[in-house]
């Protein structure tokens, strides 16, 4: 039995034995389902609103510190990162639900339905570059989900506030936050309301509020995966967490060319 924090998984039967806490935002799907049914695209083990998705591939370079470089250099053929983020409020439940999208680039000469020299000289060099950038994306998602001790900190009306836990406690803890300035702020209105403010202005006044801190909460949480990542690659340069990761997705092989690192991938010019 596994234990996702919000369902629990058999991993003999190969199903989830409890359901989403959050069902009743899918009425049209089974209360036991997972990713929205398209594990390809989504991530949501827990159950708890946070979706990770990956973008359709790039072709065009490889990313750097968010600008994308030409590959031609040869120093990397593919780089995967944490592109973005998404986040909408969910007024059934009225919780956030947040998206974080991972982006994957590699060099043009990979691009599906390219036949070149690069190609021809690395055979099966698309597939293991693809399967070890994988495994980068499984780390991000791995990161996003299942830390615990992510920690932001916000401008409140109480000042200078830290919010500490998991991504949903986060975002849990600031709509609480909302929610209470907002109850207050509604009532002071009726007692103290020199500038005729209407219960509308507040709303949207509370709105905005909640908007910023929720931006801030995610853009801070997508720096820390960003820098969790990068610092745990440098102290393995050789990538095998990645690579070990790939090897599932090539049925196992482990003398793949991309991930050993040990046996040269032939360029040709500008091919």
């Amino acid at each position: 039995m596994l234990d996702y924090g919000n369902r629990n998984y058999d991993a003999a039967l190969g199903r989830f034995i409890t359901i989403d806490r959050f069902t009743q935002k899918y009425l049209d799907k089974s209360p036991y389902h997972y990713g929205a049914n398209n594990p390809i695209l989504y991530a949501d083990k827990a159950g708890d609103s946070i979706i990770v998705t990956t973008n359709e591939r790039l072709y065009d370079g490889v990313a750097r510190d968010g600008y994308v470089e030409s590959v031609r250099n040869h120093d990397d053929i593919g780089r995967t990162y944490l592109a973005s983020t998404f986040w909408v409020y969910n007024e059934t439940i009225k919780e956030i639900d947040a998206t974080f999208y991972i982006q994957q680039n590699f060099t043009p000469f990979l691009a599906p339905g390219s036949d070149n020299r690069f190609t021809q000289k690395n055979p099966g060099i698309r597939r293991e570059a693809f399967a070890h950038e994988d495994g980068h994306r499984d780390q991000f998602s791995e990161s996003i989900l299942n830390s615990t001790d992510f920690s932001v900190k916000l401008d409140t009306h109480e000042g200078e506030k830290k919010y500490s836990g998991g991504v949903q406690d986060i975002l849990d803890a600031i709509y609480s936050d909302y929610e209470t300035n907002l109850t207050n702020a509604l009532e002071g209105i009726k007692t103290d309301n020199p500038f005729k403010l209407t219960e509308d202005d507040v709303k949207a006044d509370e709105k905005a509020k909640l908007d910023v801190n929720v931006n801030s909460a995610l853009n801070s949480i997508s720096k820390d995966v960003r820098d969790r990542l990068s610092e745990s690659n440098r102290n393995d340069p050789g990538h095998s967490d990645a690579n070990n990761r790939s090897y599932r997705y090539l049925g196992g092989k482990r003398n793949s060319k991309y991930n050993s690192g040990r046996k040269s991938i032939i360029f040709w010019g500008n091919n």
